[in-house]
């Protein structure tokens, strides 16, 4: 059991405690700020972006590592004598008693009054003010580790979507320019195709052409040959 819960200012029973309606939207309100990275992604893969969980909305609860650090931070800066947590452990220790809150509040203080010289009402406020300015330094330091947290855990890895997406898009553009290189060549090689069928319809004609042809001289040539071998 930590100091805070020693002095009755926390209870911890196993169940979630929910923050104050007030503190709630503050929560959701930093939520809804945090999802200001709207990432568009083009259709060709914007099935890749589909399985990202929809954002929740977020209930503090009681932690128990949160609340051993601030106890600790408090129990570092204890002021010397009897001050707020004095007060705070003594009016813990009559919460058995069946009296009214402000009758314990009055034992308390004119007990440790009685017995600790300089304690007063000023010196209760003026202890819970510096309490409170210990808890508002872990806060800064906190909100210090969350600025770095985000920046590790979101702002860089958001930086890397945006850089996928950009080698994504650049692709798809590549993509692109690929199959309309392959539909030209495919246009081409069609083209080409049916240039190769004219060239050998018109190189097989020429030849048939040139086989008749030479046929019909050779048989000329012979048949005056034979003219000539009967004749002379």
């Amino acid at each position: 059991m930590n100091l805070l819960q020693k002095l009755g200012l926390v209870k911890i029973d196993g169940e979630s405690e929910e923050l104050p309606e007030n503190k709630k939207e503050n929560v959701q309100t930093e939520k809804n700020e945090n999802e200001s990275f709207p990432l568009k992604s083009s259709n060709a893969f914007s099935s890749i972006m589909s399985d990202t969980k929809s954002a929740e909305k977020v209930v503090g609860k009681i932690d128990e590592n949160i609340l051993e650090k601030l106890s600790s931070a408090i129990e570092k800066n204890n002021l010397k004598g009897n001050d707020f947590l004095e007060f705070m452990q003594s009016l813990n220790g009559l919460s058995g008693l069946s009296v009214q809150e402000d009758a314990k509040f009055k034992m308390v203080f004119t007990t440790l009054t009685a017995s600790s010289e300089g304690l007063s009402k000023k010196v209760l406020i003026d202890s819970i003010a510096h309490y409170l300015d210990v808890l508002d330094k872990e806060k800064a330091t906190f909100s210090n580790e969350m600025g770095d947290a985000v920046e590790k855990m979101i702002t860089s890895k958001d930086a890397e979507i945006k850089s996928m997406e950009e080698s994504i898009s650049k692709k798809l553009q590549e993509i692109e320019s690929l199959n309309k290189e392959i539909s030209e060549m495919s246009g081409l090689i069609g083209q080409t195709k049916k240039e190769i069928e004219n060239s050998q319809f018109v190189i097989e004609q020429k030849k048939a052409d040139f086989d008749l042809t030479f046929l019909h001289l050779e048989n000329k040539i012979k048949e005056y040959k034979t003219k000539i071998e009967q004749y002379i």
